[in-house]
C-alpha cells in the first residue's frame, strides 16, 4: 500500500509493548506506533459473560485478534491520509505532521507534546474560539 502511494522505503518493528511502522515519503521519514495490550490482560482471559475464564489458547487467540484489529486500524488511517493527500484535499505535511521524525529519532508529537500539555495545564494554551 505504501509503495502504491509513493513511499520509497518502509520497515516495521515489533515488541511485546508496541508495533512501529516507519516509511519515507518524498524524503521525509514518518513513524507511527501502536501500543499493544498485554497478552496477560484480564480482558482476554474472561469469557464474554465474565463468569468463566477462557483457556490459555482461547485467551491468546483473543489477544492476537485484538493486535490484528489494531494493525487494520493503523493501515486504514495511513491509507486514508495518503488518499487525502493524493486527492489534493490536504498536504502531506498537514496529514503527517505529528509523525515526522526529527534528528534524534523523535516525532514532532514527541517533541511538542510536553510543551502543549504544560500550556493547557497552566491555562496558557491559545484560545480556539473567539470570546463573545
Amino acid at each position: 500500500m505504501l509503495m502504491k502511494y509513493g513511499a520509497d522505503r518502509f520497515t516495521t518493528q515489533s515488541s511485546h509493548e508496541r508495533e512501529i511502522i516507519a516509511f519515507e515519503f518524498r524524503g521525509v521519514l514518518i513513524k507511527l506506533e501502536i501500543g499493544l495490550p498485554s497478552p496477560s490482560d484480564e480482558k482476554f482471559h474472561k469469557s464474554h459473560e465474565g463468569r468463566r475464564r477462557r483457556t490459555p489458547e482461547k485467551a491468546f487467540d483473543e489477544w492476537q485478534s485484538e493486535v490484528q484489529r489494531l494493525w487494520r486500524v493503523l493501515a486504514l488511517a495511513v491509507k486514508t491520509k495518503l488518499e487525502i493527500v493524493e486527492s489534493g484535499v490536504s498536504s502531506f505535511e498537514a496529514e503527517f505532521l505529528s509523525y515526522i521524525v526529527w534528528e534524534g529519532g523523535q516525532t514532532t508529537l514527541e517533541v511538542l507534546e510536553p510543551t502543549l500539555i504544560e500550556a493547557y495545564e497552566n491555562k496558557r494554551a491559545p484560545q480556539l474560539l473567539l470570546k463573545g
